[in-house]
């Protein structure tokens, strides 16, 4: 199937692929560096001077912010979505999303058209920016964070290439909430701002 005549109503649009992708590496990033800090240097980490022990070395590790515990599970909702759709697995997304959730939807569509036209995504390399933070109350924070994406090449099973979504950058606004039968941070809502990048 050439590529100009491809047809692809929910997978192909970067909004949405870019707004799971982004939150799976926001995550991601935001454990490497936290990782990278405590290995290069422990004692930045410590609140308070360690008591002295002659002999004796203990490091002590400070406890995420509530405000970095959102965004690492931002990043990891991401990393899920991103696994739902390599696996083309939709009941991961049950996992990460509210359930009134907008994206719970439109992604398991997308996926079980990938399902059906027997293809996947293949070839994607994304990095994430965030911007803001914010605490609305104690279930809900809106993060808003750059998502930049190389190019999103769909293949069949097989190989072969079907579409290639251009590289391309989008300002995204994801409100997390935390049901009350829930201890998880789950997707409420995306929203791009693209008009604010």
């Amino acid at each position: 199937m050439p590529l100009k005549n491809y047809q692809s109503p929910s997978i192909a649009s970067r909004a949405v692929i870019a707004a799971g992708v982004m939150l799976l590496l926001v995550s991601a990033a935001l454990r490497f560096s936290h990782a990278n800090s405590r290995q290069t240097n422990p004692a930045d980490q410590s609140t308070s001077p360690a008591p002295s022990t002659a002999g004796r070395v203990d490091s002590v590790e400070t406890p995420l912010t509530p405000r970095d515990e959102v965004v690492a599970r931002l990043g990891e909702i991401l990393r899920i979505r991103e696994e739902a759709y390599r696996f083309r697995d939709p009941e991961l997304l049950r996992t990460i999303y509210s359930d009134d959730c907008p994206c719970l939807a439109s992604d398991e569509r997308a996926i079980y058209e990938l399902l059906e036209r027997d293809h996947r995504w293949a070839a994607i390399a994304t990095s994430i920016d965030v911007r803001s933070a914010k605490r609305i109350d104690k279930r809900i924070w809106v993060v808003v964070a750059l998502f930049k994406s190389d190019r999103l090449q769909i293949e069949t099973s097989s190989g072969a290439p079907v579409h290639v979504e251009p590289a391309g950058a989008d300002l995204f606004q994801f409100t997390l909430v935390m049901p009350r039968d829930s201890q998880e941070w789950l997707l409420g809502l995306v929203t791009s701002l693209e008009a604010n990048k």
